[in-house]
C-alpha cells in the first residue's frame, strides 16, 4: 500500500520496462521468510540488444547485461519479471522474463538468451502462401555452359545425391538427415511452401515453412496493418506481400520480401477510405495493383498504386466491369470503375440502420472449384445450386429493448401485464455486391455476439452466441435457384438455360 523505498528519479524512459520481486530472496530459494529482501529490475532498449539490470532496493546491483535481443524482431518491452537465485558459490544471481510490445517472451540472463517464445502466433488473422525459395543453378541459353557453370551443376547433381543417400541413412544419421529427407520430399510433391501470417494486435509478420512449421523469419510492422498480396513468384522476381496501414491523415503501402522479410519499397499517399484490389498488375514490377477510394456523395473518387498502373487500369476497365464496394457507416456502398480516377455507385445495402447495430463479421462467396452445380434428390430430380461470386453475407446485431407491442407470442416475456421490448437478435444478410440487393436475410432472435461467418458453395454457415439459452449455436442456411423434376431433363427434352448470368436479371434464391 505504500511504496518500499524509492528507486531514483525516472528510472524508466521510452521504451523501458520496470518490474518488481518483492518475495525474500531466503524464501524463494526454499529457506523460510527470514531476512526478507526486496528488489527492482529494469529492461530497455540498448544498441546492441536488450538491456537489464536487477538492483536490490535500497542495496546493491544483482545483475546487469545486454542480451542480444533485437528490438526491430521482437519490439520493445513492455514488461520485466525477475528472478533472484542464490549462486552455489555465494551471492545472489538472477534472470528476468521480459515481455515486448510485440508479444514476444524472452528469457535472459545477464548478456546471454536462455530462450524466446513469439507468443504473436497464437492470434494471427489470415495468411498469404508463397514458394519456398529454392537454390538452383542452371546452364544460361549458350549452346556450351562455361567453365564455372559446369562446376556449378556438377556441384548441385553431387548435393542432391547426397540428400537422397542421407535419406536412405536417415535412421543412421540422426535428426539433420530426417530434416533433409523430409525437405526433399517436401520439394519433391511441392509442399516446400512458405504461410506468411500477421498478428495486428502485435504489429508482427512471421513466414512459416509449411512442411516443418519452423519460423523461417519475422518482422515488426505497424499496429492495425492489414496483409495482402502483393506479387507472385516469378523466375526473374521473387514473391512479395504488402503491408497496409492506414492513419486519419496517411495511407502506407509496403511491399516486403516473403523470402526474408525485408522491405523492398515503401510507398506513403494521403488517406482513403478504403484501399481495394484493382484486378491488373503494374507492367513494370509485376506487382499487383490497389485502388484508394474515396467516398463521395455522388460516387468515389480513385487513385491507382501504384501510379504506374493507371494505363493498364483504364484499359481493362473499358473492356471489363471492374465493380468493388466498400463497407462503412453500417451501409454496402456499390461501385463500377468509370476511369482510372472515378467510380460510379450503383447503389447501397442499409445493414445497420439501428443505433445499436453493429456489424460483427463478414464473409464473401469461395473463388473455388465447384464439386457440382446441382444435388440430386430421392427421386432424380436436380435442385440447382445458388452459386453467386459476388455474394456478401454480413452478419449484424441489434441490442433490443425497444417497445414492440406485437411482438410474437414465442418471444413475448412471462406475464400478461409485463412490458414486451425486443430481444436481442442476430442478422444475416446476403448482398449480392454488383446489383446491390439483398438476396436473403434472416434474423435470429436471442442471437448475438460473438459471432462467425462462412460461405462454401451455396452453403452458408454462421455460429453465434444463443443469449436466452446461454450457449454457442450454429445455423446454416443452404441456397438454390430452381428445381428440375424428375422428367424435366432427357434426351428430347431440355429446359431453357442461358450461356451467361447476369447479376441484374437473375433471382434471388
Amino acid at each position: 500500500r505504500r511504496p518500499l523505498a524509492p528507486v531514483g528519479d525516472a528510472p524508466c524512459v521510452a521504451g523501458c520496462a520496470l518490474g518488481a520481486f518483492s518475495s525474500p530472496a531466503a524464501y524463494a530459494s526454499g529457506g523460510g521468510v527470514d531476512g526478507g529482501r526486496a528488489f527492482w529490475a529494469s529492461a530497455k532498449e540498448d544498441r546492441d540488444g536488450l538491456e537489464t539490470i536487477v538492483s536490490e532496493v535500497g542495496g546493491e546491483e544483482v545483475a546487469r547485461g545486454v542480451a542480444p535481443v533485437s528490438s526491430d524482431d521482437h519490439g520493445p518491452p513492455m514488461a520485466i519479471f525477475p528472478q533472484i537465485f542464490e549462486k552455489a558459490g555465494g551471492g545472489l544471481g538472477a534472470r528476468s522474463l521480459a515481455a515486448t510490445t510485440a508479444h514476444s517472451l524472452v528469457m535472459v540472463g545477464g548478456s546471454s538468451v536462455n530462450w524466446v517464445r513469439d507468443e504473436a502466433l497464437a492470434s494471427v488473422r489470415g495468411a498469404i502462401f508463397v514458394d519456398a525459395p529454392r537454390e538452383s543453378i542452371t546452364a544460361t541459353a549458350a549452346t556450351v555452359p562455361t567453365f564455372s557453370e559446369r562446376l556449378a551443376l556438377q556441384l548441385a547433381a553431387a548435393t542432391k545425391l547426397g540428400e537422397t543417400l542421407s535419406g536412405f541413412l536417415g535412421g543412421v544419421l540422426g535428426e539433420e538427415a530426417q530434416a533433409a529427407k523430409k525437405l526433399a520430399n517436401a520439394r519433391r510433391y511441392g509442399f516446400d511452401k512458405l504461410a506468411v501470417v500477421a498478428n495486428a494486435d502485435a504489429g508482427r509478420l512471421f513466414a512459416l515453412a509449411l512442411h516443418t512449421g519452423d519460423v523461417a523469419w519475422s518482422a515488426l510492422a505497424p499496429k492495425g496493418s492489414k496483409l495482402l498480396p502483393g506479387r507472385a513468384g516469378t523466375p526473374d522476381a521473387r514473391p512479395e506481400v504488402v503491408v497496409y496501414a492506414a492513419t486519419d491523415e496517411t495511407t502506407t503501402l509496403r511491399w516486403v520480401d516473403a523470402h526474408d522479410g525485408k522491405t523492398t519499397e515503401e510507398l506513403r499517399a494521403a488517406a482513403f477510405d478504403a484501399l481495394v484490389p484493382a484486378g491488373v498488375d503494374d507492367p513494370l514490377t509485376k506487382r499487383k495493383a490497389y485502388l484508394g477510394v474515396t467516398l463521395r456523395d455522388d460516387g468515389a473518387a480513385l487513385s491507382v498504386l501504384p501510379a504506374s498502373a493507371e494505363e493498364t487500369l483504364a484499359s481493362f476497365a473499358n473492356a471489363t466491369a471492374l465493380h468493388f464496394h466498400v463497407i462503412k457507416d453500417g451501409a454496402v456502398r456499390c461501385f463500377r470503375v468509370a476511369s482510372a480516377s472515378r467510380a460510379d455507385e450503383l447503389g447501397s445495402v442499409v445493414v445497420a440502420p439501428g443505433a445499436s447495430d453493429e456489424i460483427v463479421d463478414v464473409a464473401y462467396a469461395e473463388d473455388a472449384p465447384v464439386s457440382s452445380k446441382a444435388s440430386i434428390l430421392g427421386d432424380d430430380s436436380l435442385l440447382l445450386k445458388y452459386l453467386n461470386p459476388h455474394l456478401l453475407v454480413v452478419v449484424t446485431t441489434s441490442a433490443g429493448g425497444e417497445a414492440a407491442p406485437l411482438l410474437d407470442a414465442r418471444l413475448r416475456a412471462a406475464g400478461d401485464d409485463a412490458d414486451q421490448t425486443e430481444p436481442p437478435t442476430l442478422h444475416v444478410t446476403l448482398v449480392d455486391t454488383v446489383s446491390a440487393t439483398v438476396a436473403h436475410r434472416a434474423s435470429v432472435p436471442h442471437g448475438g455476439a460473438p459471432a462467425h461467418a462462412a460461405v462454401s458453395e451455396n452453403w452458408v454457415l454462421y455460429a453465434y452466441w444463443n443469449h436466452k439459452a446461454k450457449r454457442s449455436e450454429v445455423g446454416s442456411l443452404s441456397l438454390h435457384e430452381g428445381l428440375i423434376e424428375r422428367f424435366g431433363l432427357s434426351p428430347f427434352k431440355v429446359p431453357e438455360q442461358a450461356a451467361t448470368r447476369s447479376a441484374w436479371t437473375a433471382p434471388p434464391p
